[in-house]
């Protein structure tokens, strides 16, 4: 599991070794994403690997995926929505994701950003 000094973060819970990460990309032409490292600490990259289709990965394994959240910044109106497809965080350290419009898969606008928000537990307890 990760092996990192993570910054306290005083959020109480009944899961032992609760872990977040945050992460914010950009939307370019055809949907091609670009990671914004400053503000993406524990995730190493992120792939469009179709129309809609998106595949982060993560720069330690973790015990369990809790949750992943999303949040669409968008100068203009889009009704996007966010789901999990798979998760492999204890070993290929990957989570892949869909972005829909009324069930069919659809790239965000050039011009996006996406922020992200991981909670993991880092604790087989």
């Amino acid at each position: 599991m990760a092996n990192r000094n993570f910054t306290e973060n005083n959020a109480y819970s009944f899961s032992k070794g609760l872990t977040i990460l945050t992460g914010k990309f950009t939307v370019g032409a055809t949907g091609a994403p670009t990671l914004v490292a400053a503000s993406s600490k524990g995730i190493s990259s992120i792939v469009r690997s179709a129309q809609g289709t998106y595949t982060v990965t993560l720069s330690d394994t973790y015990y369990e995926l809790l949750h992943m959240g999303f949040t669409l910044i968008d100068p203009g109106a889009e009704d996007l929505t966010f789901q999990v497809n798979t998760e492999d965080v204890d070993g290929a350290k990957t989570i892949s994701f869909y972005t829909n419009t009324a069930g069919t898969a659809t790239d965000p606008a050039d011009g996006d950003t996406i922020r992200l928000m991981i909670v993991l537990k880092n604790s087989g307890v």
